[in-house]
């Protein structure tokens, strides 16, 4: 089965972000990656998020797990403050 990356990022973006509680949104997605099974998925918030980063990357990895086809998912979360 081939895995779509628009629907990982479909997924990922209608995350809560942890600080606002309103969806992640496509911005905050820098990419996804699909090797075979898996997917790789890099997150960057506008401001620091060292408090729930490890709980972040869980749910973006739930989030993209439920996507059909998706068995592994990696995930990166960063954040840059302008």
């Amino acid at each position: 089965m081939n895995i779509d990356p628009e629907q990982v990022s479909n997924r990922v973006a209608a995350i809560p972000d942890p600080h606002t509680g309103e969806p992640l949104g496509r911005s905050a997605i820098r990419g996804v990656g699909v090797d075979g099974d898996g997917v790789a998925v890099e997150v960057q918030l506008g401001y620091p998020a060292a408090g729930w980063k490890t709980a972040l990357e869980a749910s973006v990895a739930e989030a993209a797990r439920a996507v059909p086809g998706v068995a592994r998912a990696t995930v990166r979360v960063s954040w840059r403050v302008s």
